[in-house]
Formats: C-alpha cells, structure tokens, sequence
C-alpha cells in the first residue's frame, strides 16, 4: 500500500509476492486480497475492464472465506468502473447489488454511499449527489473513522465548486484541511491546498493561493509522488499566469510539461502546452506561442 503512492512497478511485485504465499498457503482470504490489489493496479492504470475482472475474483474469494463485509465492499469496485466509463445505468446495478445484501455492516454503507454521490455527481444531479456524500460522511463519523469520513467531504467540497457554491466549498475545504492537519493525514492533503488554491486564485487573492500552492509542492515532494508534483508545478505557474507574471510562471509549467512527458500524462501536457502558449503570447513572443499552442493541437488530434 505504501509503494502504490509513489511506485507501481514497485507494488505489482510485492502483489505477485502475496499471491504465491497466498497459494501456497491455501488461503481465500488472502487470495481475495490478492485481487483487489490487482484490481487497485489495474484501475491505476486506466485498465478497467480488467479490474472489474479482478474485483470480482476478489468478492468470489471473500465470500470463500467467509468475509462478507470485505466481499461487498470490493464488489462495490466494479461500480466504480461502469461509472468511470459512463456507464451509469450498470453502476446504479451494481450497487444495488450491494445495498440488497449489505445488511447492517455501515462500513459497506458508508462506502457505498460515497460512490453513489459520485454516481449523482457524474450524471450532474445535483441534490442527489449531495445527499449521498452527507450520508457517507454520517456513517463514517459514527464509525469514528475520520480518514475515511473525509473522502465523501471531499467529493462534496468538488461538486460545490462545480455548482458555483463556492463559499460553501472554501468553508468544507478548510474545516477538511483542519482535520487532516490535525490528525496527521497527510497522505490526501494534495485535495484540499490544490483546490483552495484554485478557489482563493478566482477570488483574486493570489498571495494566499500561492502559499496553499506552495503547501501543495512541498506535500507531494516529501512523499514522492511524480504526479502530485507535476500537478502542483503546473498550478504554480497558471497562478503566475493569472496574477501577470508570465516570464515567472514559465519555468514551473515547463518542468511540469517534462514530467508529463516522461510519465506519458497526455491531460497534463495539455494543459501545460496551452498555458505556455498563453505565457509566450503575454510576453508577445508570438513565434514561440504559436510553437506551443501547435504542439497542443496535435497532441489533441493524436
């Protein structure tokens, strides 16, 4: 779990380590946890017709092994996945799979109710999405598992944000960040500092934007997270973009254009392409903005 943060080749072979003692151990349990690991893997790595595959040898593996709260909550995985896919009719199927059999186990609830806003969320039904995200964040404070409570906080603060309820947004955002500070989460805190930075920089306050920017930075490179640190870099630089700064902001969205290369991140090279043709035009480099918004249009086209 540890290197899936930061190295996936890494984890992968930590995984097939698990799955020969599994074996070797005659151990279903451990077989189911084997394939929702691969499931993790696989959903990583944007291959989700094979992770639904694997989802669901990990539900079949649990319900061997007589672990029906760990079968629900992989096979509520597999609903992940239509929805990620816009496959929404399928998700709300899935999940009404699990609800039918979840019983009183509140942890599948609190799970699945998070995953149903996202459902919501997606299909941009609004209340709904809402109400889901509160139910989740309900049962996991009754559960008092404060980490877990602050997924479906988050999900929540996005779908504000998405409907211009954005002082609402800013006010969950900082009591999230209070929380995680407090308890030493840091593992998620990337959410919150990218995010009221992107809310403090469309009010116009880019002083205390950047320093949410700078927080943002400094979390992703003490845990490594390639991904993170190029997301932040670009963030960086679109709010040196913003406040005037081109010439300043160049240098942050080039080296989050070569991390995004080096890492085939085809939506952040993007985005980076776009803004340095922007930098470049600000500064009426116009050559070398026609260089990169080109560059931008035939990634787009490939």
């Amino acid at each position: 779990d540890s290197s899936s943060v930061v190295d996936l080749a890494r984890t992968a072979t930590y995984v097939e380590r698990m799955r020969d003692m599994a074996r070797r151990a005659g151990s279903d349990y451990h077989l189911g946890f084997v394939e929702e690991k691969q499931g993790m893997l696989s959903y990583r790595g944007s291959r989700l017709d094979s992770a639904r595959v694997q989802y669901n040898r990990s539900y079949d593996y649990y319900r061997k092994a007589g672990r029906q709260e760990e079968a629900l909550l992989a096979y509520t995985r597999i609903g992940i996945m239509y929805s990620l896919e816009g496959r929404f009719a399928e998700a709300a199927d899935t999940y009404d799979f699990v609800r039918a059999r979840a019983g009183k186990m509140r942890k599948v609830h609190a799970f699945l109710y998070n995953q149903l806003g996202t459902l919501y969320h997606y299909q941009n039904k609004v209340d709904s999405a809402g109400y889901y995200y509160q139910k989740s964040a309900e049962e996991y404070s009754t559960l008092r598992d404060t980490l877990a409570m602050l997924r479906p906080m988050y999900n929540h603060t996005v779908l504000l944000s998405d409907n211009n309820k954005k002082d609402k947004a800013k006010s969950m955002l900082l009591q999230i960040k209070d929380l995680q500070e407090r308890i030493k989460a840091w593992e998620d805190l990337n959410y919150p500092y990218g995010n009221l930075m992107g809310l403090l920089m469309a009010e116009g306050d880019y002083e205390n934007a950047l320093l949410y920017g700078e927080k943002q930075y400094d979390y992703a490179k003490n845990i490594r997270d390639t991904l993170k640190i190029m997301n932040a870099l670009s963030n960086i630089g679109r709010l040196m973009l913003t406040r005037g700064e081109p010439a300043a902001g160049i240098p942050y969205i080039k080296e989050a254009l070569a991390l995004a290369k080096k890492g085939d991140v085809f939506e952040t090279q993007q985005f980076c392409l776009l803004h340095l043709g922007e930098a470049y035009m600000a500064l009426e480099q116009y050559d070398e903005s026609e260089k990169y918004l080109k560059a931008c249009q035939a990634l787009d086209e490939s």
